[in-house]
C-alpha cells in the first residue's frame, strides 16, 4: 500500500509540475497539459463511491453522443452484493456495439477506473465492462429482450433512462 501511495504521490508531481512549467509560458502548450492531466487533476479528491458515479455519469454521456439506444442506468445496491450500479443499452449493430464499448472503455480509462473484466464482444451480441460497483451491458436488440436483465433485478431502482 505504500507503495502505491508513493506511486500516487509520484504521479501527482509531475502533473503539477507540468500545469505550473505550463502557466509560467506565455502560451499553453497543448503537449505539457493535456486532457488526462485535467481529468486526472480533477479527480483527486474523489472518494471511490464519488468516482464510481462520475464514471457512469460518462458512461451515459458517451453511450448517448453515439446514439446507443434504450440506456438505463439501475442502482442494484439494495439486492447484488457485487455491484452497485448496473448500465443497460442497446447497440444497432456489431460495428456500432465496437464502438460504443471502444469509447466507454476509453472514457473510463481517462477517469482512472480500472476494467476489472469484459465478457462477450461485438460478434456475440453481448458485451460487459466490469468496473467494480459498475458493471455495463450492451446488448444487441434480440439479445436484450431475450434476457431481460431490468427483470432479473426487480429491486433495481431505476436511476435514469436514455431513449
Amino acid at each position: 500500500q505504500r507503495r502505491s501511495q508513493l506511486h500516487h504521490s509520484w504521479q501527482l508531481l509531475l502533473v503539477v509540475y507540468s500545469c505550473l512549467k505550463a502557466s509560467t509560458e506565455r502560451s499553453i502548450n497543448r503537449n505539457i497539459v493535456n486532457k488526462e492531466h485535467i481529468i486526472f487533476i480533477r479527480n483527486m479528491g474523489k472518494s471511490y463511491s464519488e468516482l464510481i458515479e462520475y464514471g457512469a455519469d460518462r458512461v451515459l454521456d458517451s453511450a448517448s453522443e453515439l446514439q446507443a439506444m434504450d440506456i438505463r442506468l439501475l442502482d442494484v445496491s439494495s439486492s447484488c452484493e457485487f455491484a452497485n450500479f448496473f448500465i443497460l443499452m442497446t447497440a444497432q449493430s456489431p460495428r456500432h456495439m465496437r464502438a460504443v464499448t471502444e469509447e466507454i472503455e476509453s472514457e473510463l480509462k481517462n477517469i482512472r477506473l480500472t476494467l476489472h473484466h469484459s465478457e462477450g464482444d461485438q460478434n456475440s451480441g453481448w458485451a460487459l465492462l466490469d468496473y467494480g460497483d459498475l458493471v455495463v451491458h450492451l446488448f444487441a436488440e434480440e439479445y436484450r429482450e431475450y434476457y431481460a436483465l431490468e427483470d432479473a433485478w426487480p429491486d433495481a431502482k431505476i436511476i435514469r433512462i436514455i431513449q
